[in-house]
């Protein structure tokens, strides 16, 4: 009786695994856009999502709570098994190039999107992505603002500071108490600092480790 059992057991088994190219999973979903979401079981009977390719190959590996597709910009939308207060399962994006994930990926405009990534006791930080997916501004800043004019806005904890596609920084200020520095901006380049008026013309040159100036360093 327990051979028929064990018979029937690994019959059901077998059937309930879902194939695609001789390659098998607990779940396929549907594909779109060339991936598909796979699952299988993991410790205590648990679901773990990832995505396969046309190949059948795995893309992104099965370590989420859920997945759903990949979007026309080329990102995952996955799920860590985490809830907003209102209890709505919260999603977030993987790049397939590496897996690296994302919290929230805004509409792109002017070719590059903004990003955020939910850092330690709760923190948000934001920067900016391009089609390409590639991390063009550092994702540091508590909360930007869209490119306008070739420049964003961004801030860091009180200090606001304004940057381009360059990852250069430019700190802005309306009165010094030195008069070359009047109307002066603080150009941030390679970790290096510099001095320049609003029409980049150069006061300092960027190569400067610190600055001081009205008594902040930078």
């Amino acid at each position: 009786m327990k051979f028929i059992f064990l018979f029937f057991f690994c019959l059901s088994f077998l059937f309930s695994r879902e194939f695609y190219k001789g390659k098998e999973f607990e779940k396929i979903g549907d594909f779109r856009n060339g991936f598909a979401p796979v699952a299988e079981k993991g410790f205590w009977g648990k679901e773990k999502w990832g995505f396969i390719d046309t190949r059948g190959d795995i893309v992104i590996p099965l370590i989420y709570e859920d997945a759903w597709y990949f979007n026309e910009y080329g990102l995952g939308i996955v799920s860590k098994g985490l809830y907003s207060k209102d209890k709505k399962k919260l999603y977030g994006f993987v790049r397939k190039s590496d897996g690296f994930y994302f919290d929230q990926v805004r509409d792109f405009q002017k070719n590059v999107a903004s990003v955020r990534r939910n850092g330690f006791w709760g923190s948000k930080k934001w920067g900016f992505i391009n089609r390409k997916l590639d991390i063009i501004v550092p994702i540091i800043y508590d909360n930007i603002e869209p490119f306008k004019n070739h420049y964003a806005k961004g801030r860091i904890g009180s200090r606001t500071v304004y940057f381009n596609k360059k990852a250069e920084v430019f700190y802005f200020f309306a009165k010094c108490k030195k008069k070359e520095f009047k109307n002066f901006v603080i150009l941030k380049k390679n970790n290096l600092y510099g001095v320049i008026t609003p029409k980049q013309q150069i006061i300092k040159e960027v190569k400067y480790d610190l600055m001081l100036i009205n008594a902040i360093y930078y």
